[in-house]
């Protein structure tokens, strides 16, 4: 149970790590797109996945950011996981300008981190299993 409890803690660190730096990363991305779009009035063409009033914001955050909010979605559990950033643009009739950047490899690290400590933490009941018994073992007249 230790070995378990450790794990999730663990996993549960890296994830907040991943899911930090990926919110940053999307900010970051919005704050360079939106600066763009405030001198030409138009999206970088060259910025596929930042977009104005997207239909595939997801309604959380669409909300936040007609509310005048700047802020960040992760999704990490769909087949397709990602971060999105988004914020108001616009005078009195506000748009949604929004940066989507995918998580397809950070996904895949955590899986594989996932899978590594399971094994140590496999490893490590066993050998404290092998131990036990030993001294068990020894103990005995």
């Amino acid at each position: 149970m230790v070995a378990a409890a450790i794990g999730l803690l663990i996993h549960h660190a890296r994830l907040d790590q991943v899911a930090g730096n990926a919110r940053s990363g999307a900010t970051a991305q919005l704050v360079r797109v939106r600066q763009l779009y405030e001198l030409t009035g138009q999206v970088d063409q060259g910025d596929t996945d930042a977009v104005i009033d997207a239909p595939d914001l997801p309604a959380p955050l669409r909300r936040a950011a007609l509310a005048g909010r700047r802020a960040t979605y992760l999704d990490l559990s769909s087949d397709d996981p990602c971060v999105w950033a988004a914020r108001p643009v616009g005078g009195r009739t506000r748009h949604v300008l929004s940066v989507r950047v995918p998580l397809r490899e950070q996904a895949a690290e955590v899986a594989e981190f996932d899978r590594r400590v399971m094994i140590s933490g496999g490893v490590v009941v066993a050998l404290a299993a092998l131990a036990r018994r030993r001294a068990l073992q020894q103990a005995e007249p």
